[in-house]
């Protein structure tokens, strides 16, 4: 669970790419809390894992987002700029 002040940081490692056998990429991308992988629960496989992976095409730009449920609020910092959301 994140608090006020936490630091949540999303990388995606091109590095890693992958090709999966239907000729489709897909790049793995790992969550930090305060510089700590957050580790990531698959219930099918029943296993942790600290990446997912996505699907990637190379013409089309990857973008960040940030999902909420109802009742959730968030503060980001953006460069100078300042955004409230609930």
């Amino acid at each position: 669970m994140a608090s006020r002040g936490d630091r949540i940081r999303c990388t995606v490692m091109f590095e890693e790419e992958e090709e999966k056998e239907d000729g489709k990429k897909q790049v793995p991308i790992c969550f930090t809390l305060n510089g700590r992988r957050i580790l990531i629960k698959r219930t099918r496989q029943h296993e942790e894992t600290d990446r997912v992976f996505m699907d990637y095409d190379h013409d089309k730009p990857l973008y960040p987002y940030i999902g909420m449920t109802d009742g959730c609020s968030v503060l980001a910092k953006v460069g100078t700029v300042c955004v409230t959301s609930t």
